[in-house]
């Protein structure tokens, strides 16, 4: 593992313990996402499609989750966590 990976995985690990410490569940909504990121849902449901953002789908009305450590890991790597 590169210093860059490490440095990138330490981040997300500390982002991801302020996120828990703020509230954010460990599976969060869309609209919790969108408001933590300060963008629309709609943006959430790009960065979905573009892959940029895991999401689950849990149920058979197609509502989804989005896992917090995913989230952190994607504020790590767009550089929002600095």
């Amino acid at each position: 593992m590169t210093t860059a990976i490490r440095k990138s995985a330490h981040t997300a690990e500390r982002i991801e313990a302020q996120l828990k410490r703020a509230g954010l569940p460990a599976f969060a909504s869309k609209q919790q996402v969108a408001d933590l990121l300060g963008v629309t849902p709609r943006t959430v449901e790009r960065l979905v499609a573009s892959r940029l953002l895991g999401s689950i789908k849990l149920t058979a009305n197609g509502a989804v989750r989005f896992n917090r450590t995913e989230v952190a890991r994607y504020i790590a790597a767009a550089g929002r966590g600095n």
